[in-house]
């Protein structure tokens, strides 16, 4: 794991496990909240997400020494948890996502990017998860994809592949319903897909991954073209810029709107649990309910004229 490498091993390494003390679990949350503490070649701090992920790593760690008995306490249990602030992030409305899927609809020629762009709207899913993709994870009769594993890429390590599991804590397994046409769409170019790979002469990993997002050898797209492809994309039509991160704040915010529980768009999300949703999308909640209410108003008061 990339930040047990690269920064807890390193801050803590003249350390035994017993050593470690609550003192030392606080300087380090601490320093990584200083300038320059990005390994990605960006300038500025991390976020709080991140400082809070890796307490909940150290958390992690510690829990399984005192769990096999290789230290008596926790010391990270003694110190307060680093406090999340999400942003409120500009997502799209319900006119400008129909235009998006107009403009889509022009894209002919990349059927991958047109499927992967829909996946991320209607699901949700992160860019991980949409770049591990397999047909495999496709049940075409019962518009189902199932989220089984995300795919990263580093120069260290390069292309990796990681298994989601149902427990995970930072991402859940789950299958999410799409629209049969949508499967369609997939099943339309896993054909076109086996076509390729019998005309290759050589596939990566040797035909082990069928990704949607891969080369004519399979070999799966750097994560970092889906976030070019999409910024060259909506530059084209002219649209209103947002991340490809926001598409997936888009689909939870376009779910709320209509109504739908947030504990069904914590699971199509696969947020570890329901306080999650709420602390992201609790703006868009309180703004939905207020609409609710004012609609009820308006039911209740064309009842009331009607009963004069």
């Amino acid at each position: 794991m990339e930040c047990v490498r690269n920064r807890i091993l390193p801050a803590f390494q003249y350390l035994r496990m017993d050593q470690i003390k609550p003192k030392h679990i606080i300087d380090f949350l601490d320093n990584l909240e200083e300038n320059g503490m990005r390994m990605d070649g960006k300038g500025g701090k991390l976020s709080s997400s991140r400082i809070y992920y890796h307490y909940r790593i150290l958390n992690n760690i510690f829990n399984f020494a005192q769990e096999i008995q290789i230290i008596k306490e926790n010391p990270v249990k003694m110190v307060k948890k680093p406090k999340v602030e999400y942003k409120e992030t500009e997502v799209y409305t319900d006119e400008e996502v129909a235009h998006l899927l107009e403009c889509l609809e022009s894209e002919t020629q990349v059927p991958h990017w047109q499927i992967i762009i829909k996946l991320a709207i209607i699901t949700g899913m992160r860019r991980s998860e949409l770049c591990g993709l397999e047909f495999k994870h496709f049940d075409y009769e019962n518009g189902l994809v199932r989220v089984r594993q995300a795919l990263t890429y580093t120069k260290t390590n390069g292309y990796e592949i990681h298994e989601i599991r149902k427990g995970n804590r930072t991402a859940r397994q789950r299958d999410i319903h799409i629209p049969l046409s949508l499967a369609t769409e997939v099943k339309k170019l896993e054909l076109q897909r086996k076509k390729e790979r019998l005309a290759a002469e050589k596939l990566w990993m040797d035909g082990k991954y069928n990704f949607i997002l891969c080369d004519e050898t399979g070999k799966p797209f750097n994560p970092n073209s889906l976030k070019n492809w999409w910024e060259r994309f909506i530059k084209r039509h002219k649209l209103k810029y947002i991340n490809i991160h926001a598409l997936r704040h888009t689909s939870a915010t376009l779910l709320i709107n209509e109504g739908v529980h947030a504990k069904i768009i914590s699971e199509r999300l696969g947020h570890s649990d329901i306080k999650t949703t709420m602390n992201i999308y609790g703006h868009s909640l309180k703004q939905a309910d207020k609409l609710a209410t004012e609609k009820l108003e308006s039911v209740l008061k064309r009842s009331a004229k009607k009963s004069i």
